[in-house]
């Protein structure tokens, strides 16, 4: 998340302005409110650089299995989370291996991945892939 190491500055610690592309803490932004849908995207260089980080796990690792949490529904990733869609499955054919991802929300069109219940699940049978998961932790 572009906002994940922005509590970093509230605090004695090593996430220090000034901060630019390929450093570790960018962009850390501050954490916006769960119900805000105001606050600035993420810099499009913090998404292409998103998108290029995905591309060398798919290309180092072959995952079977690539899992989004819930930050990809936002519209100004849903672009690049296409392109990697796209990227990954196209891969997996040239591999031969089958390979999905699972996101939340409404990240991707029912069909194109496995959709996420995190705590959750449907009460009746769905024509399409999900899964559920929980945390481990008491929260």
């Amino acid at each position: 998340h572009a906002f994940f190491f922005g509590h970093g500055k509230e605090f004695e610690s090593d996430v220090k302005e000034p901060l630019k592309l390929g450093d570790f803490y960018y962009p850390s932004m501050p954490e916006p409110d769960n119900q805000d849908l105001f606050s600035p995207n993420p810099p499009q260089d913090f998404l292409e650089d998103w998108l290029a980080r995905n591309i060398e796990l798919v290309e180092k690792y072959q995952p079977a299995m690539v899992y989004f949490d819930w930050w990809v529904q936002h519209d100004s990733v849903k672009p690049y989370l296409k392109r990697f869609a796209a990227y990954y499955y196209n891969r997996g054919l040239e591999w031969g291996k089958e390979v999905a991802i699972s996101y939340k929300h409404d990240a991707m069109m029912l069909g194109t991945g496995i959709l996420d219940m995190e705590r959750g699940h449907f009460s009746d049978a769905k024509p399409f892939h999900w899964q559920a998961d929980t945390s481990m932790a008491f929260n």
